[in-house]
């Protein structure tokens, strides 16, 4: 009860982080008053089987970090590349790969948090690593229905299957994918990678971990299958009874009404 009394606390404090937010509220609320005969029609401007899919992927990939995963990965990538350039072309593939899973948006969540715990261990040009992922998410979330929300809702309405809608995709993002790479290949140095002294992996979440991986492809599944409410809540029932506190760390607006 406590936490639902601070929820509006909650939502205020959000609202005074982002003035985008804040005017498009303020936006919403005066054109209401303008017009009240349309706020009934407002639930059914919404996708929501779209937002059922963001949802779901949004605590997995949440549930991946929280393991620890996320900065545990990075301790391994830098003792094994040999060069800052071999380093960025990895992270582009693995940022177009992500992004063609949990939506563009998500896997900057992930590797934005992974390249900075690289830049912990190790001199290397972060800023320019965080453009060239930006580039390169956008690029593979192209691919598959769940690589952005707008090819989600392109997908629902389109009523093809999954390998259609890749089928079709794929020459684009492989011109895309092919060109950022000769691109990273041309920004970044051959040089050897310099780590700091003492570094060494953090502690793992093994439980988490092994619970939010083998999640996705059932989510997925799910989601091809064109149950995307069913998926939320089967990830949603196995996050509230084990592991409860890792909806406490998705965004504070939702963690508050999930809690």
């Amino acid at each position: 009860m406590r936490r639902l009394l601070l929820i509006p606390v909650d939502i205020a404090a959000r609202l005074q982080r982002d003035l985008l937010l804040l005017i498009l509220v303020l936006l919403c609320i005066g054109l209401s008053v303008l017009d009240p005969a349309a706020i009934a029609s407002y639930p059914h401007l919404v996708d929501w089987p779209t937002i059922a899919a963001l949802a779901g992927l949004l605590l997995l990939t949440t549930g991946l970090e929280e393991s620890g995963f996320l900065q545990h990965l990075p301790f391994h990538l830098i003792t094994r590349m040999h060069s800052a350039r071999h380093l960025a072309l990895l992270l582009v593939v693995v940022s177009a790969m992500l992004a063609s899973v949990p939506t563009n948006d998500i896997a900057l969540f992930v590797v934005v948090p992974l390249t900075l715990g690289l830049h912990g261990m190790a001199a290397l040009p972060a800023a320019r690593l965080g453009i060239f992922e930006a580039l390169a998410v956008n690029a593979g979330s192209l691919l598959t229905p769940m690589g952005n929300p707008q090819n989600l809702v392109l997908w629902h309405r389109s009523g093809v299957s999954f390998a259609t809608f890749v089928g079709e995709m794929l020459p684009l993002a492989a011109i895309l994918l092919g060109t950022l790479l000769l691109l990273t290949r041309l920004a970044f140095p051959a040089r050897r990678i310099d780590t700091h002294e003492d570094i060494s992996p953090p502690p793992l979440a093994r439980r988490l971990l092994y619970t939010s991986l083998p999640l996705y492809p059932v989510f997925l599944l799910l989601l091809e299958l064109r149950q995307p409410w069913l998926g939320l809540a089967a990830v949603l029932t196995v996050f509230v009874f084990a592991f409860r506190n890792v909806l406490r760390q998705i965004d504070g607006v939702c963690c508050s009404s999930s809690s």
